[in-house]
Parts: structure tokens; C-alpha cells; sequence
């Protein structure tokens, strides 16, 4: 049988438009066990399939190359995991995501400090989905130990994103001065370029954050930079909690018929991502 895959993979490969029949160049190279090519050809599916949402069969995909491990580097397969977990999340399969990074961190044990604090990162965010938010600022602790003695003047995205997500933490904890605070060493550490999608979710935080301090204008005006910023970035999960978040503090100030224009434009952003948490929501 996998020899059969491989030379139906073969006779895939010699068509000229091979990006028309990805899908099954994934398939049976995987399936037929062509080693690096076939790595290859799922990652590249991987990567069409969450451009449109078809997030069960990225994971499939980056399943198979976290297993195989041919012809990549441990900071590569760090990445793979981490996109895997995130795929995983969006199917509501946390347990499963932080499965994977735990036991990719265990198999690489040389990381770059950046990346060993996106997968700490990662490792939080799947933490908050199982609702587990003493899990969730550990990790963020855990990211931020990586970044002792860096002076905040240094920009970084990562620092920035762990700082953002204590945020979080802090408005489920009813701390809206802690969590101000922690936005405004996640804003000091954002870099100038390419931040806009963490940005907007920092605005997004911060309008919470307003809301629980019961601070409506300032949380109103947060929630409208955050949805300006989101709604031209590719983050449809973002862009969805942006809209919700908007729609209950318009709902709070009694505006009602604009509140539910608001949650009726986060549920067809929900629709459109195939997440499970927003679809929720």
C-alpha cells in the first residue's frame, strides 16, 4: 500500500500544475512515506488549509511532521508545534496543543530564547482555553524569566505578548490597575513595525480592562481603536472578540440597536474563522 502512494504521488508531481492537486501530493506522500518531500508538501498544505480554515486538516498535517522530523531543525519543528497548537485551539483541542509543545520543548532542548518564549507563550494561551488561569500566568511568568536583565527600551514582540496576556489575567482577576500597568509595559515593549495584529489586541485588553474598572469611556474608545486596528489584520479570532468586546460596552452605555450590530458582525466573523471559542462567544 505505501508503495502505491509513492508512485501515485510520483504521477501526481508530473503534472505541470501540481498546486491544483496539493491535496493529494500531501496525501500520498505522506501515506507513501517520501520522507523530506513529503514533510514538504504537508507543511505546504498546512499552510493553505488555515488560510481557509480548514483547521482539521492543518493539523493532521503538522501532526505528521512533528512525528517524522525529517530534514528540519529543532527551532523549525519548535515553530511547527507552535502553529500546530494554535490550529489545535481553534478546534477547541487545548489538552491536545499543550501536549505538543510539553513534549516538543522535552525532544529540543536548545531553544532561542525568543523562541522558547512564543512556545511559553503558547503553552499560556492553551492554558486559558482549558480555563486554567493560574496555568495560564505561570507560563507567562515562565516566558518573561527568559527576559531578565533586557532593558524594556528593547523592543520585543514576544516580551510584549506575554506582558499583554498577564493583562488578561489580571482583568479575570478583577485587577484593572495591575493589569494597566502590565499594557503599559507590553506597549513599551512593542516594537514600532510589523506589531499591528498585537496592537489591536492590546487595545482589546484594555477595553476590558476599562469595562471591569467600570470606566466606560476610555473602555469605549479602547474597544473602537481595537476593532479599527483588527479589521485590516488576517486575526478573524481577534477581530471577532473585538466586535463582542465593542458590542457589551455599547450595551452597558444603553445603546442597544448599535450593541447588537456588533455581536451580529462577531458572529459572522466567528462563522467565517471555524473557531470554536468565538463561535461560542
Amino acid at each position: 500500500r505505501q508503495r502505491m502512494h509513492a508512485r501515485i504521488a510520483e504521477a501526481l508531481e508530473k503534472e505541470t500544475e501540481s498546486k491544483v492537486h496539493l491535496q493529494e501530493l500531501a496525501r500520498h506522500s505522506m501515506e507513501g512515506k517520501l520522507g523530506a518531500k513529503a514533510v514538504w508538501y504537508a507543511l505546504s498544505l498546512a499552510s493553505q488549509a488555515r488560510m481557509e480554515f480548514s483547521h482539521e486538516i492543518a493539523v493532521r498535517c503538522f501532526e505528521y511532521v512533528l512525528d517524522e522530523r525529517i530534514g528540519m531543525s529543532g527551532d523549525d519543528l519548535c515553530r511547527v508545534s507552535i502553529d500546530a497548537a494554535d490550529t489545535m485551539l481553534a478546534l477547541g483541542l487545548p489538552k491536545r496543543a499543550m501536549r505538543r509543545l510539553k513534549d516538543e520543548m522535552e525532544v529540543t532542548r536548545r531553544i532561542g530564547r525568543d523562541l522558547k518564549g512564543r512556545m511559553y507563550m503558547q503553552m499560556a494561551l492553551s492554558c486559558q482555553h482549558q480555563g486554567d488561569f493560574v496555568g495560564q500566568e505561570f507560563y507567562c511568568r515562565k516566558g518573561l524569566q527568559l527576559f531578565r536583565g533586557v532593558p524594556l527600551s528593547e523592543k520585543n514582540l514576544t516580551r510584549a505578548m506575554l506582558y499583554a496576556e498577564l493583562a488578561l489575567r489580571s482583568a479575570v482577576q478583577s485587577h484593572p490597575r495591575r493589569g494597566l500597568q502590565y499594557l503599559k509595559k507590553a506597549m513599551d515593549s512593542c516594537p514600532d513595525t510589523g506589531s499591528e495584529v498585537l496592537s489591536g489586541r492590546i487595545q482589546s485588553i484594555a477595553a476590558f480592562l476599562h469595562r471591569v474598572a467600570c470606566d466606560l469611556k476610555p473602555s469605549l474608545l479602547a474597544s473602537r481603536k481595537a476593532e479599527s486596528i483588527l479589521s485590516r489584520t488576517d486575526e478573524y479570532y481577534l477581530s471577532c472578540s473585538a466586535y463582542s468586546t465593542h458590542g457589551f460596552i455599547l450595551m452597558s452605555l444603553g445603546r442597544f440597536a448599535k450593541a447588537l450590530e456588533k455581536h451580529k458582525q462577531a458572529v459572522q466573523m466567528s462563522d467565517k474563522s471555524r473557531s470554536v471559542i468565538p463561535r461560542a462567544q
